[in-house]
C-alpha cells in the first residue's frame, strides 16, 4: 500500500468511526413530569473517553448504568476541560462518573502506558439548583452555581469521594455505547 492509499484509507476510516460515534445519544432522560435540576460535567483530566454514565442502584455493573452526556464525540481527540450538560430528577441520589483512559507515557520499546480510572461521585440534586460536577483523576467536586451558564460562579463547593464496593479494571466491562472500568471487587 502506497502513501496515498493510506491516507485514503485513514480518512475513510476515521470518517466512519466518527460518525458512528456522533450518532450515539444519551438513554438517561428524566421524565417530563418530575422536576429536574441541570447538571453540568467537567473534567481537569487529559483523556480518551468523553460519556458521562449515570449508575443504576448497583453502581459496580455497567448494565445498570445509562449514557447522560457525552464531552466530545471526537474519541480521536483528547479532551481537556470540556463541558457537557443533562438533567437530573431532583430529591433523587444520583451517582455519576466518566469512564477515562489516559495515556501515561510512552516506553523506550514504544510500547504506550494507559491508566484506567472512573471516579464515583453520589450527590442528591435540589430543586431549582445548578450544579457543576468536576471530575479529576481520583475524584470529583461538587460545585452549587448560580445558573446553568458556563461559567457561573460557584456558591459552594465540597469534594465528593465514594468509597466504592468496586474495583478498577483495565478490562473495559461497557458495551459500544461508552467504556466501563468498574467491576466488584472479588
Amino acid at each position: 500500500m502506497d502513501a496515498r492509499q493510506f491516507r485514503t484509507s485513514a480518512i475513510v476510516l476515521c470518517t466512519t468511526f466518527l460518525s458512528a460515534c456522533a450518532s450515539l445519544k444519551p438513554d438517561y432522560i428524566v421524565p417530563a413530569s418530575q422536576v429536574a435540576s441541570f447538571v453540568r460535567v467537567t473534567s481537569t483530566m487529559t483523556m480518551i473517553s468523553g460519556r458521562v454514565v449515570v449508575h443504576g442502584d448497583n453502581y459496580c455493573d455497567a448494565k445498570q448504568a445509562k449514557l447522560a452526556a457525552i464531552l466530545t464525540n471526537s474519541p480521536l481527540a483528547y479532551i481537556t476541560k470540556k463541558d457537557a450538560t443533562f438533567r437530573a430528577a431532583s430529591g433523587v441520589p444520583i451517582t455519576v462518573s466518566i469512564p477515562m483512559a489516559a495515556i501515561m507515557g510512552v516506553t523506550s520499546t514504544g510500547a504506550v502506558n494507559f491508566t484506567f480510572t472512573q471516579p464515583l461521585a453520589t450527590f442528591t440534586p435540589e430543586s431549582g439548583k445548578s450544579y457543576e460536577l468536576e471530575f479529576s483523576q481520583y475524584g470529583a467536586t461538587l460545585h452549587t452555581t448560580a445558573s446553568e451558564a458556563v461559567g457561573a460562579s460557584r456558591i459552594n463547593s465540597q469534594v465528593i469521594r465514594v468509597e466504592s464496593l468496586c474495583e478498577v479494571t483495565a478490562a473495559d466491562q461497557g458495551d459500544s455505547r461508552f467504556a466501563f472500568y468498574l467491576r466488584k471487587r472479588l
